[in-house]
């Protein structure tokens, strides 16, 4: 069986998979330390916005165009950010 012949387009195939891989495992990592901390953060700002990027938790916002402004202004994509609304009654169906 012949090797693939190596092309600009298989190469960017190729780290365009690894960067997506990437991307879907630093989501999961951003959503699971949001989840371990989303008990505190509903207690200290309920009905307000959070975000959680790069293993950071960034907020309190009362609405998400505030908190997409504040990622912005801190200079992170707000696309690449894990978003969360801290619904204490939502939070008390879950326990």
């Amino acid at each position: 069986m012949p090797t693939p012949k190596v092309t600009k387009r298989n190469a960017l195939r190729s780290l365009s998979a690894r960067a997506l891989a990437k991307l879907g495992q630093q989501a999961s990592q951003e959503m699971n330390h949001l989840e371990q901390e989303r008990a505190q953060l509903t207690a200290r700002f309920p009905r307000q916005w959070v975000a959680a990027t790069d293993s950071e938790i960034v907020g309190p916002a009362p609405t998400a165009e505030d908190l997409h402004r504040l990622l912005q202004a801190r200079g992170v994509e707000p696309t690449l950010a894990i978003f969360a609304y801290l619904d204490p009654e939502q939070d008390a169906l879950l326990r």
